[in-house]
């Protein structure tokens, strides 16, 4: 595909903005641009589709998980916690961000139900994981007590669940 040139004029504090931008295979200020140009795609995208959105969200992160990465490495840590709950907010944002109901449709109430079931599934997943971390007293986490201590308001939570729906099956 052939290149459009294209000449725009900055401000001296945008232009300083653009040099110092750390954007990845983005060397000069054309790269930068062209790279900022995909993300506003991407972001426009997003609001059209679930690909969309995760690819956006991906991006957004992809900073922070890096850094992480380094710090974890330099220092001969790792969180489960910390790289399941930012794999899930990732995908839980994109899902989140793409339209749960399709413009002019009929069936939008089972769309939106679609939406929660969505929801609820993600939701749970995320439940399930951190209670897994919880099994032995130790989790793979930078702090290994941590699930451990806190883990207890969720499982006293599940057990008043648990007791209240026998109750209510039994008198049936």
């Amino acid at each position: 595909m052939k290149s459009v040139p294209v000449s725009v004029r900055v401000s001296p504090e945008d232009a300083e903005f653009i040099a110092s931008l750390k954007i990845e295979d983005a060397v000069t200020p054309s790269d930068k641009i062209r790279a900022l140009i995909r993300r506003a795609r991407l972001l426009e995208s997003r609001e059209r589709s679930y690909e969309g959105a995760l690819s956006t969200f991906q991006a957004q992160f992809r900073a922070v998980l890096n850094q992480l990465a380094q710090q974890e490495q330099q220092d001969k840590v790792h969180s489960e916690l910390v790289r399941l709950f930012l794999d899930w907010l990732i995908e839980a944002d994109a899902y989140a961000a793409s339209p749960p109901v399709k413009k002019e449709s009929k069936k939008a109430s089972l769309q939106l139900e679609s939406f929660e079931q969505g929801v609820m599934e993600r939701t749970l997943r995320l439940c399930e994981t951190v209670i897994r971390l919880g099994i032995t007293d130790q989790a793979p986490c930078y702090d290994p007590a941590i699930v451990a201590r806190n883990i207890d308001r969720v499982l006293d939570l599940s057990t008043v669940v648990s007791k209240s729906r026998t109750i209510k099956e039994n008198r049936k």
